[in-house]
């Protein structure tokens, strides 16, 4: 999901400056704009992938250099999920989902 993002035309290529919506390749939509810690982003039912639907809010914060996603997750399974990947691309996914603990680390 955080590749899909970067690479989105539309995130790519972005001035920075205006809020932009985009569709997501299987629903939904994905917002982003810039905010008081850097840049702010929301998944309204957003799926970059078949089955697995995103809903909730996250940010990219420019002081610690730390992305971070909370989001609640639907289709082939339901949970709750965070996401953070720090400065120096250390990816980390807690919560739960389809009934099991999450604690990834990579």
């Amino acid at each position: 999901m955080d590749d899909e993002i970067y690479y989105l035309p539309e995130y790519y290529y972005w001035d920075y400056e205006t809020p932009t919506s985009v569709g997501c390749p299987f629903g939904g939509t994905f917002s982003f704009e810039i905010s008081d810690e850097g840049e702010s982003f929301t998944f309204d039912g957003c799926a970059f992938s078949d089955g697995f639907v995103m809903t909730g809010e996250g940010v990219y914060n420019y002081e610690e250099d730390l992305f971070t996603i909370n989001v609640t997750v639907s289709g082939l399974a339901s949970g709750t999920l965070t996401y953070t990947r720090d400065a120096d691309y250390n990816l980390h996914v807690t919560g739960e989902y389809d009934g099991d603990a999450v604690d990834l680390s990579e």
